[in-house]
C-alpha cells in the first residue's frame, strides 16, 4: 500500500478582531500579512490558535457589511462562521486568526478579495546582482510579510513589499534590493 504524503503550506487570511449582533457574526480584519483581508464565502479555514472547545475547523458562510480602503483592498468585514451561533461563541474567537490553505488564496482585484496563491518555488532575481535563490518560506513578520530565499547568497530574508518588487511573473520575482541586504548573509 502506497501513501501520499503531501504538506499544504498555510497562511494567515484574517484576524478575528470583534463580535457584531447576537447570531455569531464576527469583525474580521486584514491580518498583518501585507494582503488585503483574504477571505471569500465558502472558504474553508481553521482557527488559530484553537479555541480548547468549540469550532476549530470551520467555513465562512457569509460576508456582509465591509470597508474597502482607498486603495481598493478590503480591510474589514463583518462575516459569519459556520458553528459560531451566538455572541458568546464569537466572543471566545476574538483576537484569534483564521488560517487557509495558501492553495485557496487567489488575488482578485475586481472583487477586492484575496485569493492570493504563494510564492514558495518563485526564482527571485535582483535587477543589479542577478540570481538570488529560490523562496523557499514565506514568514509572518510584525511589519511585512518576508520571503526566505535560498541561494548564492545563502539564506536571504526579502521582504515581500511593492517598494520592492520590479515585476512577478507566475515562475519568477525581479526585485531592485537596497543596498548592504545580500552581504548580510556573506
Amino acid at each position: 500500500m502506497s501513501s501520499t504524503n503531501t504538506k499544504s503550506a498555510y497562511t494567515k487570511v484574517a484576524c478575528l478582531a470583534k463580535p457584531k449582533g447576537i447570531k455569531g457574526e464576527i469583525v474580521a480584519i486584514a491580518s498583518g500579512n501585507g494582503l488585503p483581508l483574504c477571505i471569500y464565502e465558502g472558504m474553508k479555514v481553521w482557527i488559530v490558535p484553537p479555541v480548547l472547545r468549540g469550532v476549530r475547523e470551520t467555513e465562512i458562510t457569509s460576508i456582509g457589511e465591509n470597508y474597502v480602503e482607498k486603495t481598493g483592498e478590503l480591510q474589514r468585514a463583518v462575516i459569519t462562521l459556520q458553528g459560531v451561533n451566538d455572541v458568546t461563541s464569537a466572543y471566545e474567537l476574538q483576537g484569534r486568526y483564521l488560517l487557509a490553505s495558501c492553495d485557496d488564496v487567489i488575488i482578485n482585484v475586481e472583487k477586492n478579495l484575496c485569493h492570493s496563491r504563494s510564492s514558495v518555488g518563485k526564482r527571485v532575481s535582483d535587477v543589479r546582482f542577478g540570481d538570488v535563490g529560490v523562496i523557499v518560506q514565506e514568514r509572518d513578520n510584525i511589519a511585512q510579510l518576508l520571503w526566505v530565499v535560498d541561494g548564492e547568497y545563502g539564506e536571504v530574508l526579502i521582504p515581500a513589499v511593492e517598494e520592492l518588487i520590479v515585476s512577478s511573473t507566475e515562475d519568477e520575482v525581479i526585485v531592485n534590493l537596497p543596498d548592504g541586504l545580500l552581504e548580510l548573509n556573506r
